[in-house]
């Protein structure tokens, strides 16, 4: 009998290893093949391509070691504005400086590096920024993806049959922005650090089953989590993982301390720490004099008492709901598992509403431009048990309609993500424009709907519409940020379109206005509002100007200053309307809750 049995089992290993052998680099050419077409069809960079902003703030460590050097007169001029500020160039003390950890680019070197020998060899612009570079950018990030759906496989495993361990990873990737983090946005962080969670899950486990006897994966561990760390210093949350994932009681959970208090686990830890973050000791070192160094200065926790977690989850503005729906079958997995009682359903959660709270206290809760909620991407590894445990309980349930539940929502969740990723517009509206959130997914074709009339919000909480205006946390008329008229500055909250763009009926009778002002000094201005018609050439055809000192009473007090502008039957649909304050004395004052209503 043990002979028949292990004979299956046998074969049973030997067919997974040959599915994996066949299927995983399959799924490696396909998407390699999606990401060019998404990222290269053109053969053109646009915007820095791979390496703009944040990214290149991620990768610029690789050409700074291998090319340039740190001394920023290494450098071309004007590099870091060419690639979104991402990383500086500080001529004045002759540093290349970024406030981004190199962990990305230390998973990325093994890419890198026969890109750069292809560029030198054969004469293809070896600057570490030409074409070839960003598509070793897709190429590194295509296989840590699908290296990610290999280990989150075989982690899932433990726990699942065979079809829903193999299915899962898959679920997740198609439907969530996973996809577009690890199909578009390349040199972001968030796939790379899915990856490391994935790992760390499997290691950990792995480690579990062997009874924590395993000086090889203890270590492995240990460098698994100083990654983490340097990538996202938040995840140090994660080595929670260690004393209570699959812990079925209290007397395990202070096995599990006593286990990894011990002077061997501590030291191995330690050095891993230390290996791991050497390197970035010695740049920060090198560029403030401190081996510690905070480099997100004047970033911090605003929103530390009073975290934004209604607008965190729920939002339009990047929320995590709005635009991932399958993450509701996150938190109704943590609810099944909870109420059958099965591990880790209690921690999942907390780690949820824990995380929940930090993102959404960040001065930048909505973390700029992105497509959806792209701070959570890395713990979908983590809730992809959850969405298991969902999937798994309707699936066992005898009523065939039952069994449909999952599948219905799982492909919903599929359409909707893979609709509104190819697309894809940027948001634009503020924290509760869900007029704009509805033009989205009118766009990616998820909704149908006729506008007669429209209205325009602006709360100036999203700073990515207003980039480079200045912002100011107080005083504000709601939410938690305003806008000022600088002394030095003439125009503010310029906001245009061509008419019949507007309302799908092509035409506008009237345009409503609703603005807050604060006078900081003095009731007397100067400034004005003005709507303004022209052609494509500027000139003007009908405009009216709104003195704004006509509605404020007291100095230091919110006013709200309206008005309404009648647009003429006689003008052409093709013509601009222009909407605009020109501050004429150059007064300062600050503006929140612009509204503008087009019927």
């Amino acid at each position: 009998m043990n002979r028949g049995k292990n004979s299956r089992i046998g074969r049973f290993s030997v067919s997974m290893r040959l599915l994996d052998a066949i299927l995983y680099p399959l799924l490696f050419a396909l998407f390699l093949n999606l990401s060019f077409n998404i990222n290269f069809s053109k053969n053109k960079l646009w915007y820095g391509g791979e390496f703009w902003s944040d990214k290149g703030g991620y990768y610029i460590y690789l050409p700074a070691t291998f090319i340039y050097g740190f001394h920023a007169s290494a450098y071309p001029d004007s590099l870091d504005y060419k690639n979104g500020r991402g990383f500086r160039l500080n001529k004045d003390a002759d540093k290349m400086m970024t406030k981004y950890t190199f962990g990305v680019s230390f998973f990325v070197l093994p890419f890198f590096l026969p890109a750069h020998f292809i560029a030198t060899q054969f004469d293809l612009q070896p600057d570490g920024f030409s074409m070839i570079y960003h598509r070793m950018a897709a190429v590194a990030c295509v296989f840590y993806l699908i290296l990610s759906m290999f280990i989150l496989k075989s982690f899932l495993l433990y726990y699942f049959p065979r079809w829903l361990s193999y299915s899962l990873p898959f679920i997740i990737l198609l439907s969530t922005n996973l996809y577009f983090y690890g199909l578009d946005d390349v040199m972001m962080s968030h796939l790379y650090s899915f990856f490391l969670i994935s790992l760390y899950l499997l290691v950990f486990k792995t480690y579990l089953v062997r009874q924590m006897k395993s000086v090889g994966l203890l270590i492995a561990l240990g460098f698994v989590l100083a990654f983490l760390v340097l990538i996202r210093p938040t995840n140090i949350l994660l080595v929670l993982i260690l004393v209570f994932w699959d812990a079925g009681s209290r007397k395990e959970i202070g096995y599990r301390i006593r286990h990894f208090l011990r002077v061997k686990p501590i030291l191995i830890f330690l050095v891993a720490f230390l290996l791991v973050f050497f390197p970035q000791f010695i740049y920060w070192h090198y560029i403030s004099g401190n081996w510690i160094f905070y480099t997100y200065q004047g970033e911090t926790f605003t929103f530390w008492n009073s975290p934004m977690i209604i607008p965190f989850w729920f939002s339009p503005l990047n929320g995590l709901f709005p635009y991932t729906p399958a993450a509701i079958l996150f938190v109704t997995g943590f609810i099944v598992m909870i109420a059958r009682k099965y591990p880790n359903g209690v921690l999942l959660l907390l780690l949820f509403l824990f995380y929940s709270y930090l993102f959404s206290s960040w001065e930048n809760w909505y973390f700029g431009g992105s497509f959806g909620c792209r701070v959570m991407v890395e713990f979908y590894a983590l809730f992809s048990l959850a969405m298991g445990y969902f999937i798994l309980f309707f699936m066992q349930r005898r009523n065939l309609l039952l069994k449909l539940i999952p599948i219905i929502l799982v492909a919903g969740c599929i359409q909707f993500n893979q609709q509104l990723f190819y697309r894809k517009t940027f948001y634009a509206g503020g924290t509760w424009s869900w007029e704009d959130y509805k033009d989205q997914l009118r766009k990616a074709e998820l909704i149908e709907f006729t506008r007669t009339d429209y209205t325009y919000k602006n709360d100036f909480e999203n700073r990515c519409m207003y980039f480079g205006y200045p912002t100011a946390f107080e005083p504000v008329h709601s939410g938690t940020i305003s806008t000022y008229v600088n002394m030095n500055e003439l125009y503010h909250c310029t906001y245009e379109r061509v008419l019949n763009k507007i309302l799908d009926t092509g035409k506008v009778s009237r345009v409503s206005v609703s603005v807050w002002i604060d006078p900081v000094d003095s009731v007397i201005t100067g400034a004005g509002f003005f709507c303004r018609i022209e052609d494509f050439k500027r000139h003007e055809i009908v405009s009216r100007r709104y003195p704004i000192d006509d509605f404020l009473t007291h100095a230091g007090e919110w006013a709200e200053v309206r008005f309404t502008f009648p647009v003429p039957d006689t003008l052409d649909g093709n013509q601009i309307l222009r909407f605009y304050l020109e501050n004429t004395c150059r007064t300062r004052f600050y503006i929140d809750d612009l509204v503008i209503h087009f019927e």
